[in-house]
């Protein structure tokens, strides 16, 4: 006479099969329409030259074909992919340059940042409106196809003007935004030359979240920009576009450790019920 310690009886073997399938669901959810983070790039259309407008694009799409940037998100995530989308402000309505784009593959993130270099200059101004801007990006976030777990607005501001904006009405957009389910409202200001302290504390008090950073870029305006300028504007924008997403990546649980709970669970549920030929 011997133990079986896994009986082949039909009904116990469908209670194990049931729990095994609840443990999986546990380590990954249903995918439909879920991402690790939806973020939404806000793209200063009012800057001093086209030249300042395409250096945005450009560093937006480099951050997009990073490929920390995409490791990070589609193996440290628990989704694997986030949903991305442009708009661009400071203009009469605050157009949606990008649409929302659910990003999982390489190639995703590399399409999405041919599309973000794609993107026309306006050359056009409505003034500078950061109040607008929010309220824009705001309403945009709510009509995402997607549920991020993380909802995050970049804000790249080439700093021209900051100074005419309300900051009454940009503090009341920010709490309206934080308050719909924004997470995360960070920003990079280049072009900020001898004003540094002002922005800075301009954005902090009005603009970011308490969660959010403001980078801000001591370039001058207009004409070409030295190699250091430069250099700093592309770690800026990397940072504060990819930085809270990744960031959200590696501190995530073990996706593996609700599998390793489920597999005893069953385990320990067949010892119990074992029986003697």
């Amino acid at each position: 006479m011997k133990s079986c310690p896994f009986p082949q009886s039909p009904s116990r073997l469908r209670s194990a099969a049931l729990i095994l399938a609840a443990a999986g669901a546990l380590a990954f959810p249903s995918r439909a329409g879920n991402v690790d983070t939806e973020l939404l790039i806000l793209v200063d259309a009012q800057t001093y030259s086209q030249s300042d407008f395409n250096l945005i694009l450009d560093n937006v799409a480099k951050s997009f074909e990073s490929t920390d940037f995409y490791t990070a998100v589609t193996q440290g995530g628990v989704y694997g992919k986030i949903a991305s989308s442009v708009m661009l402000y400071n203009l009469p309505t605050n157009p949606v340059a990008v649409t929302w784009r659910e990003l999982t593959t390489q190639q995703d993130f590399f399409n999405f940042a041919t599309s973000v270099r794609s993107i026309a200059y306006p050359n056009v101004g409505a003034g500078v409106s950061y109040a607008a801007a929010l309220t824009s990006a705001t309403s945009h976030m709510n009509a995402s196809p997607s549920n991020g777990t993380v909802q995050q607005i970049t804000i790249i501001d080439d700093g021209t003007g900051f100074y005419q904006a309300d900051p009454t009405a940009t503090k009341a957009a920010r709490t309206a935004a934080l308050a719909s389910g924004v997470d995360v409202i960070n920003a990079v200001v280049f072009d900020g030359a001898w004003q540094e302290s002002t922005i800075s504390n301009y954005y902090q008090q009005n603009v970011i979240s308490p969660t959010g950073t403001v980078s801000v870029v001591s370039s001058p305006q207009g004409g070409p920009k030295p190699t250091a300028d430069l250099g700093l504007i592309t770690a800026a924008v990397k940072t504060s576009v990819t930085g809270p997403a990744v960031q959200y990546a590696q501190t995530i649980p073990e996706p593996t450790a609700p599998i390793a709970l489920g597999l005893a669970g069953v385990i320990a549920m067949l010892r119990r019920r074992r029986v003697v030929d």
